[in-house]
């Protein structure tokens, strides 16, 4: 289509016509989510393109693929397989684009990440468009591979700790389930000849957090009240490390930590 500036101003003649009021987009550099707004234009300029391939005066053929957008088997085939690729992608394409806006704070990354993994969830439970369990699986084994790569395994869990620690999702169930695609792990215990199972249950998030919490101020102090002898010293040491910490010792810190991460909790 776009090597047919002919075909071109003919779809964007007839879209106009026909009340669509976005044309096409172009699948750019970053392929991942512009595939899925490509997608969504050639999926809402359907009825553009019917128009200007029945009309045989034009003489339009669009890459010898002209059934695709006439009413039949191959048209209504192709609409379903754009339909599912356009669901199974679009959670990922839309938190791609509100991450890369500019006022984005580390708790939406993990509240973005859930939108997809919660949606995916509803999806493979509704499967509407017939997805396959071999596809459903490839998915939710991607899906959870890069929520684990970017949130689970994340430095001192950083993106769950700031999401805690927004006041908005401070009690939310989530907790309870961080990633609602995984599938609960299993403790399996064998006594006496006899298997049972139970379900893991999750770490309270109170723990959770505090010990994530007390990794980073440890990193905060470093090694100083370790490899110093004396408090001028070790006050030197930290204007230079981390000024903000420089008269308050690492127990006095962590005293404070517990206290507020307690009452913060209630």
């Amino acid at each position: 289509m776009s090597r047919s500036a002919y075909a071109t101003e003919h779809f964007n003649h007839e879209h106009l016509k026909i009340s669509i009021t976005r044309g096409l987009e172009v699948i750019s550099n970053t392929h991942f989510r512009t595939v899925y707004w490509a997608g969504k234009s050639v999926q809402r300029g359907l009825p553009a393109f019917q128009v200007i391939v029945e009309n045989e005066a034009l003489g339009i053929d669009i890459a010898s693929l002209n059934d695709l957008f006439i009413p039949g088997g191959v048209r209504m085939k192709f609409e379903l397989d754009l339909a599912r690729l356009l669901t199974v992608i679009g959670p990922y394409a839309k938190v791609i684009q509100c991450l890369e806006g500019g006022h984005v704070t580390a708790d939406r990354v993990y509240y973005y990440w859930l939108g997809i993994t919660s949606q995916l969830d509803s999806l493979f439970r509704r499967n509407e468009y017939d997805l396959t369990t071999s596809t459903i699986e490839d998915i939710r084994a991607i899906t959870n591979c890069h929520f684990d790569e970017m949130i689970t395994d994340a430095p001192n869990d950083i993106y769950i700790i700031v999401f805690f620690l927004n006041p908005e999702y401070r009690n939310a169930p989530i907790y309870k389930k961080p990633n609602p695609l995984a599938i609960p792990p299993l403790r399996i215990r064998q006594q006496d000849g006899v298997t049972t199972t139970s379900l893991k249950l999750p770490e309270d998030i109170i723990k959770h957090v505090g010990l994530s919490l007390q990794r980073i101020l440890q990193n905060k102090y470093g090694d100083t009240y370790k490899n110093t002898a004396t408090k001028n010293t070790t006050q030197t040491v930290m204007e230079h490390h981390n000024p903000l910490l420089t008269n308050i010792h690492p127990t006095d810190a962590l005293k404070s930590l517990k206290e507020q991460l307690k009452s913060y909790g209630k």
